[in-house]
């Protein structure tokens, strides 16, 4: 069988984009693959350089222009870049029945084998459990038990997003919000693929907070209903298959000064790619309120840093600003 993988990025990640590349080649070496770079104005050099790191493992690299593929009134919303909205058009461009998509800022440590096998049953989507709250879900039509998943790890069964018209109900959704979806496209595919989203292990997306904090301090920050047991959150840490190094708690691996738990894995792979430790920078800063979140977290019990944070979130929604903003945390 072959894999279908795609990536989307401008020349902001470009490099980031070709050490997962790197990572998923090195650690699926047999796997015949066709990756789907949905590039956003990268330079001439920067798409050489994908596709030089693609033809070094001998894997086939499909360069797909973002304007070929996405709707014209989609755009940044400031934060994240337009091609988040990629994921939701690769039907237009992957005939195959299903296909990953990874972000840019993940690195693969193992098999996706698995992943292939899975019987996707009824569903539409499959990634790793997000733990909002019951008042998340809510504003995004979920009930307080429908499964929430990160989208920068998105499993998609094309076959089946093309027979139920997926595209057209994703615009519909956004058009619905006014061009300004709730956790952007995250929470248009989550919302629109409800009931028929299955999670799976999150060793297949390892997220920083799954690091800093055990399961049952998770679900008592995010007011999590549902969420993965301990032994499932120590079973990721021990073996993960993705690990995402979000912009969340620790400073990102590219950094210099990263203070990311599973940097050297990162740099690993980076200096696979053959970028040299000279083209990590070393300006990687920390949100003053993601610094507050650390220096609480590790000075107090959790149960006065919880009460702490509760009290800011109260504030929050008075003042209508974000004092302690990560993911999960709305």
């Amino acid at each position: 069988m072959t894999f279908s993988i795609a990536y989307a990025c401008n020349d902001n990640y470009a490099c980031q984009t070709v050490v997962s590349m790197v990572s998923l080649f090195e650690n699926n070496r047999a796997q015949d693959m066709i990756l789907y770079l949905i590039e956003d104005h990268m330079s001439r050099k920067n798409i050489a350089l994908a596709k030089q790191a693609a033809a070094a493992y001998g894997k086939e690299l499909r360069i797909v222009p973002l304007g070929q593929l996405l709707e014209g009134d989609l755009k940044s919303d400031g934060r994240h870049p337009a091609t988040v909205y990629a994921k939701l058009f690769l039907h237009r461009i992957c005939a195959a029945e299903r296909i990953l998509y990874l972000d840019s800022d993940t690195v693969v440590v193992g098999p996706l084998q698995p992943l292939w096998e899975m019987d996707f049953a009824e569903d539409l989507i499959a990634g790793v459990q997000m733990p909002y709250s019951a008042e998340l879900k809510k504003r995004l039509g979920l009930g307080v038990h429908d499964s929430y998943v990160c989208d920068g790890v998105l499993y998609i069964h094309l076959k089946k997003w093309r027979e139920q018209h997926m595209e057209q109900r994703c615009m519909e959704w956004i058009h619905s919000q006014n061009g300004k979806p709730l956790m952007c496209s995250e929470g248009v595919v989550n919302a629109v693929a409800k009931k028929k989203v299955r999670l799976l292990p999150p060793q297949y997306n390892l997220m920083s907070s799954m690091l800093l904090w055990n399961s049952g301090q998770i679900r008592r920050l995010y007011l999590a209903a549902d969420y993965y047991t301990e032994q499932e959150l120590e079973q990721a840490r021990e073996r993960p298959v993705v690990i995402h190094y979000l912009e969340e708690l620790y400073i990102r691996p590219w950094f210099a000064n990263s203070d990311h738990p599973l940097k050297n894995v990162y740099v690993y792979y980076w200096k696979r790619a053959g970028f040299s430790a000279g083209r990590r920078t070393a300006d990687g800063k920390l949100a003053l309120r993601t610094k507050a979140v650390r220096f609480l977290n590790a000075s107090l019990p959790f149960d006065l840093f919880l009460r702490i944070y509760r009290i800011a979130k109260r504030q929050e929604l008075r003042d209508g600003k974000k004092l302690f903003k990560h993911r999960g945390a709305d």
